[in-house]
């Protein structure tokens, strides 16, 4: 899912296990761009800070048919 951060884009990150349809929260990246090139990316490891920016900790299964 898409965010920001200190005025930079950033995006969260979600895994799934073998064993569950859900996805839960994993990291937050943020990209430092520069010269319409992204020069530097932070991964923050802290799923305490998905609140911060008001994203969920868990996202619902994606059914299969709605790729059709």
């Amino acid at each position: 899912l898409g965010t920001g951060a200190n005025h930079q884009p950033a995006f969260a990150l979600y895994t799934r296990g073998p064993k569950t349809s859900e996805f839960r929260a994993l990291s937050i990246q943020v990209l430092e761009v520069r010269s319409d090139a992204i020069s530097k990316m932070t991964n923050f490891i802290d799923t305490a800070l998905f609140d911060s920016f008001s994203l969920p900790l868990v996202l619902p299964a994606i059914r299969q048919d709605s790729f059709q």
